[in-house]
């Protein structure tokens, strides 16, 4: 091998000069584009994609990338005009493990005007609000007949708090710079491996696969390994499911320092109340959220994400609580479209949620809250057409 390395730098100049770079990479594409002309892979689908199952069972469809090496983005199925199809968008608070809140809905709601009910769930762990606009954007292009929305304090007011995530869908990638009042965020949000990967994606089939692809690969790997490797060390279990942890602790730990991930109610607390930027930028996002909702031209279902009412002994815990409830309120107060409603207030005061939380944020049953879910959703839907009943 060193010497066709040796005979292939000396011969052909690889990598020595600027046109050696040109040729190595012309060669690369032309490659690509012929391995997947010859392959032929199928699109991406998110059956592709292994997520927990529900307990119980549902057939909420999981739309999400679950991996920050999965750049396919949100895929949900074609609209099917026989259905009745609802867009449910969050983070893990939506969706964690086998816990599922849009799970337990479906569950109890048949049809929306004799219309089978179906659920996308576009739900990933810890999201940004450029994440919830490209999951809104793809829903309304997917012709959702209505959306639920849950209102993640993690991102609320923090768009830069998760900047050194990449882009998890860069299908869309042109949505900020669609109005004027976005573009300067467009050009600060999207970068160049964003750019990278959407031409690519576009141009060749094994870059839109490359998640499915990947995962065979290494399963493929596994298989053929014929040498035994070293065990690898366990990591402590910080017993907190709330963040990823490994991913997101290089960028914490340098902002905050190594304590900030130590104790729980910390780490929560400081989410809640916004990482770093001011509330006139939170202000930004949502507005340009709301406004691309009341373009939709659905109906939308909003709610602050729910928590553990015990964790308002916490006074820290109960400020940072209100002034999230506060914050929505008043962005509630400013819409006038009667398609869209928000709930600022948290729900788990609705209903005896004692013993039904496994910290601040999560369940570890979400059937108690869909039952609630359930009054709040058809009644929005009967309130704006009377054919719209549930059953």
């Amino acid at each position: 091998m060193s010497r066709v390395l040796r005979i292939l730098t000396d011969r052909y100049g690889v990598f020595r000069t600027w046109p050696s770079f040109v040729r190595v990479a012309a060669w690369a594409f032309v490659w690509t584009l012929v391995i997947s002309a010859v392959l032929a892979p199928s699109l991406p689908r998110y059956t592709d994609r292994a997520h927990s199952p529900d307990n119980p069972p549902s057939d909420v469809r999981y739309v999400g990338p679950i991996s920050r090496s999965d750049f396919a983005g949100f895929l949900p199925p074609e609209h099917d005009d026989d259905s009745f199809t609802v867009a449910w968008i969050g983070g893990s608070e939506v969706k964690l493990d086998a816990v599922s809140v849009p799970g337990a809905v479906e569950n109890r709601i048949d049809t929306v005007g004799g219309r089978l009910l179906l659920i996308d769930s576009y739900n990933v762990i810890a999201p940004r609000l450029i994440d919830m606009l490209r999951a809104v954007d793809t829903a309304i292009d997917h012709d959702a007949d209505a959306i639920v929305m849950a209102l993640n304090p993690a991102w609320v007011r923090s768009e830069w708090s998760m900047r050194d995530w990449t882009n998890l869908d860069v299908a869309n990638l042109g949505l900020l710079f669609e109005r004027p009042a976005t573009a300067s965020w467009g050009a600060l949000l999207t970068s160049p491996a964003d750019v990278a990967w959407r031409v690519s994606r576009a141009l060749i089939p094994l870059v839109e696969v490359q998640s499915r692809l990947n995962e065979r690969a290494d399963d493929e790997s596994a298989r053929l390994d014929l040498v035994d490797a070293p065990d690898e060390p366990v990591a402590a279990d910080t017993g907190d499911p709330r963040l990823p942890t490994e991913p997101s602790t290089f960028w914490i730990t340098q902002a905050y320092g190594p304590e900030w991930i130590e104790d729980d109610d910390v780490r929560v607390r400081t989410l809640i109340e916004g990482i770093g930027p001011s509330r006139d930028e939170a202000r930004f996002f949502v507005d340009a959220l709301v406004d691309r909702l009341d373009e939709a031209d659905i109906p939308v279902f909003m709610y602050t994400t729910i928590f553990d009412p015990d964790s308002l002994a916490d006074p820290a815990f109960d400020a940072a609580a209100r002034d999230v409830e506060a914050f929505w309120a008043e962005v509630a107060a400013g819409i006038d479209d009667p398609l869209i409603e928000i709930e600022p207030r948290s729900m788990s005061r609705d209903f005896d949620s004692a013993g039904l939380f496994i910290d601040h944020v999560h369940m570890h049953d979400a059937q108690p809250f869909g039952e609630v879910l359930v009054g709040r959703l058809c009644a929005q839907w009967t309130r704006i057409d009377p054919n719209w009943s549930c059953s």
